[in-house]
């Protein structure tokens, strides 16, 4: 829901921001720690899915012999 007060819709952006800002902090790596390379996230798990079930697919292909 949107506020049509001002000051109101003002406080909930500056708090939604705050928020953000504290999530893109606990996503940073640490000091001395490498960034993962390809991150634990449904996204990513998804694009794995596809991609095997691709690979299935493809192997189960029977294509003209020579």
């Amino acid at each position: 829901m949107v506020s049509l007060n001002e000051a109101t819709l003002k406080k909930e952006q500056d708090a939604d921001k705050k928020l953000d800002d504290e999530d893109k902090e606990e996503d940073k790596p640490k000091d001395g720690e490498d960034p993962p390379i390809f991150a634990d996230n449904d996204y990513n798990k998804e694009v794995v899915h596809i991609t095997t079930d691709y690979f299935d697919l493809v192997k189960d292909l029977k294509t003209a012999k020579k």
